[in-house]
């Protein structure tokens, strides 16, 4: 399993304010599964995708993610799993000051072993993929909403990661452009064994992917 988790239980703050999140949550997600989260607004959708991706620590439960566990995990065990994972955000949080390429070829950084001309061209080519082949040099101020999250998402892939995490990926983008980066990700993990967890809402989630094959993971507001 590429993702175990079991009896997960996550609250923010403590005594009287503390407001407990997710429940006693246990799942699995095998290598090419697409998982789909669906719940209301507070259900722990984003909270439980940070748990995977290692941004928060696990302390209740027990979770085992691409062969580590992460509960109790150190930092460098965290930070280790990250270069593995692919994150979008629900915010592209793009640099401004640097153009569509130069912002996904940001990610090899974390690659130090892939050579510079590899990591253009394989940034542009992911640009292209998501239908952007002619704004590489555009910065983000020049794009519009739905093409800065498209570079968000060829951020995502252009590393190849282990797992894909997607926190509402298409939540900017019109239903035909949101179809297109669907089936991109969904051939991503159909080719490359490369599962994907995307995180939405249940209505417009089971709208765009609806059909699919996906397991859904319907998380609640009280308990799973």
């Amino acid at each position: 399993m590429i993702i175990s988790a079991r009896n997960l239980n996550f609250a923010f703050g403590e005594g009287d304010l503390r407001k407990q999140i997710l429940f006693n949550v246990s799942f699995d997600v095998a290598p090419g599964e697409v998982v789909l989260l669906t719940g209301p607004s507070g259900s722990g959708k984003t909270t439980l995708l940070t748990l995977i991706g290692g941004l928060r620590r696990t302390t209740e439960g027990e979770m085992t993610v691409l062969s580590r566990p992460m509960h109790h995990a150190r930092k460098e065990d965290l930070v280790a799993n990250r270069r593995d994972i692919g994150f979008i955000f629900q915010q592209h949080n793009l640099l401004e000051f640097l153009s569509a390429q130069k912002n996904v070829e940001l990610m090899f950084q974390l690659h130090p072993e892939v050579p510079a001309g590899e990591a253009r061209a394989r940034a542009a080519e992911m640009l292209t993929k998501v239908g952007l082949g002619n704004r590489l040099d555009y910065h983000p101020s020049r794009l519009s909403g739905g093409q800065k999250q498209r570079v968000a998402i060829a951020r995502a892939l252009v590393t190849r990661p282990q797992l894909i995490l997607a926190d509402e990926p298409t939540a900017a983008l019109d239903s035909h452009s949101g179809r297109d980066v669907v089936e991109l990700l969904q051939s991503r993990a159909r080719d490359r064994g490369c599962p994907i967890l995307n995180g939405g809402w249940e209505t417009r989630g089971e709208s765009r992917h609806g059909g699919t094959g996906g397991t859904v993971i319907r998380l609640h507001a009280v308990r799973v």
